[in-house]
């Protein structure tokens, strides 16, 4: 494929969009199914609360594998961030380090993690719930 000097992100919308142009379906699992329009509808949401992001910004994901971690990981991307999924059952000092060996400030936890949200979230590092994140959405 020749070089176009689009983003990733660009070419994957692209490709989205024309699948979901056609009806197709992008996920199916235990979840049931979500079609592309669907997941480019979450995706352009969670870019949009994740609008602030610094060009390369580092987003650590505690999430489990499903449709929301999805569209987290390419709605931060579209926002200009790094998505970068975190190793699930760390404790919070485990998370903290690695947090602070790599520079990242912001993490969003799906789950049971939410429960780690008190023990992380202080003046160096933003947490947010995935939960809390499509309630914005829906907004």
């Amino acid at each position: 494929m020749a070089s176009t000097g689009e983003s990733l992100s660009h070419l994957l919308g692209g490709i989205a969009r024309h699948h979901a142009a056609a009806g197709r379906t992008a996920l199916l699992g235990r979840f049931g199914t979500v079609s592309y329009a669907e997941l480019l509808a979450n995706i352009d949401n969670i870019a949009t609360v994740f609008q602030s992001l610094r060009r390369g910004e580092t987003v650590g994901m505690l999430t489990s594998r499903s449709p929301d971690a999805i569209a987290l990981f390419f709605g931060v991307m579209k926002a200009g961030g790094c998505p970068c999924f975190l190793e699930p059952r760390l404790d919070p000092e485990a998370l903290r380090e690695r947090m602070v060996a790599v520079g990242m400030r912001r993490l969003v936890l799906e789950g049971e993690a939410e429960a780690l949200a008190g023990d992380l979230g202080d003046d160096s590092i933003t947490v947010h719930r995935l939960s809390c994140l499509r309630q914005l959405e829906s907004e």
